[in-house]
């Protein structure tokens, strides 16, 4: 037996709007005994939020009529989207799906109603199939840095977006600063891009997305790291504008170190590991290095247990190829202020090429966005990737 789906709540959405002229309704969001087609079927936008569906006319939003199709959804679309098999099909007016990209830049919501008015259901859209096909091109867009000669292009992609700029720290500045305004420019594909100058290189950054937030039903503005990063400051706070195809970045053994010659491919053994959890709990390393990335270059349980794995006569990060590590400072005691320096000078005597300087670049974890803001087109993620001088590799 079919039963309503909850209640008329636009913070949730049962609803699909699969492309530009239709949208996907579950059946079971229709009461048990009422015929779909004695209902009226209403669209509802509004570039603000604030919609209401149960609300009487004049309202302070816009409105559309959807006409359910008899026919349901055409093969195709089942063909691609399964999940749909239990679903009505919807039809968009020709006037109303033309200006599809404006609607999906504010609150949707769909409504059902008897024909005396009275409210039945109402919900919220998922978006993905209709902005895939709408911009459907940026499959193609340059997403993150790019460089032209020495000039570099940021480019992100937000076809949700109200409006979108950059705050850039160039070499230098107080990242606890506001942080240069840059104004983005938005392209055909949801792209927004901006095009700097050569003394960008080494700068951070930041995405300034202003957005409609369907959790909170509100627009928002958020400062967001680059979802493509390929470099970013300690913690992950800022993203940051490097070439990884400039040699400056290329540690040095790169260019002549020998790659391992396995007999069989499966003898290659992949695995992730949290720096953290690593060393954490480990007492043959010393207090203040535990949880930290200098915890790979000490002789300890964790080294030696990675050194029998691989049965090399190097541990550790070494061993993986890492010479270059950042330790953050962080407020200690007074009383333990010393530790540090003192820690590092012994890690620089026992693995000089597996400690650097204090000052310099950690390596990151991955850009922190949120979905529905700032959405790549084919979910890809942020990762961490070689970066500058200092930066674990």
């Amino acid at each position: 037996m079919r039963t309503l789906i909850g209640a008329p709540d636009l913070t949730l959405a049962p609803g699909h709007w699969v492309s530009r002229g239709l949208i996907a309704w579950p059946v079971d969001a229709v009461p048990v005994g009422v015929d779909p087609h004695a209902l009226d079927w209403r669209l509802h936008w509004s570039p603000d939020g604030g919609i209401d569906p149960a609300a009487r006319e004049p309202v302070n939003w816009n409105t559309a009529d959807l006409r359910l199709d008899p026919e349901g959804f055409p093969e195709s679309v089942l063909a691609q989207r399964p999940h749909l098999g239990g679903c009505l099909a919807l039809r968009l007016m020709p006037a109303t799906a033309a200006i599809a990209e404006d609607i999906l830049r504010g609150q949707v919501a769909l409504s059902l109603h008897a024909p005396s008015g009275r409210l039945v259901n109402a919900g919220s859209l998922q978006l993905p199939g209709v902005l895939d096909e709408l911009y459907a091109a940026a499959t193609a867009a340059r997403l993150g840095v790019s460089w032209a000669g020495d000039v570099p292009t940021l480019r992100v992609w937000a076809p949700t977006a109200r409006q979108v700029g950059l705050r850039l720290w160039c070499v230098g500045d107080d990242l606890h600063a506001p942080g240069r305004p840059l104004p983005a420019t938005r392209e055909p594909d949801g792209c927004w891009a901006v095009t700097g100058a050569p003394d960008w290189r080494g700068a951070r950054y930041r995405w300034e997305v202003t957005v409609f937030a369907p959790s909170g039903r509100r627009v928002v503005t958020n400062q967001v790291t680059d979802p493509y990063s390929v470099s970013l400051t300690v913690n992950s706070t800022h993203s940051v504008i490097v070439d990884l195809d400039d040699p400056d970045l290329m540690p040095a053994q790169w260019s002549h170190a020998p790659s391992p010659r396995l007999q069989h491919a499966v003898d290659q053994v992949i695995y992730e590991l949290h720096v953290r959890d690593f060393s954490i709990n480990d007492k043959t390393v010393p207090e203040d290095e535990r949880g930290s990335f200098l915890a790979f270059a000490r002789d300890s349980q964790g080294t030696r247990h990675e050194q029998a794995g691989r049965g090399r006569a190097e541990h550790g990060a070494v061993a993986a190829g890492v010479r270059q590590c950042h330790r953050r400072r962080e407020p200690r005691p007074a009383a333990a202020a010393g530790q540090g320096p003192a820690a590092i000078t012994a890690a620089r005597q026992s693995h000089p090429a597996a400690a650097d300087s204090a000052d310099r670049w950690a390596t990151p974890t991955t850009g922190v966005t949120t979905r529905g803001t700032i959405r790549p087109s084919r979910g890809r993620s942020a990762r961490a990737w070689p970066a500058p001088r200092g930066r674990a590799g």
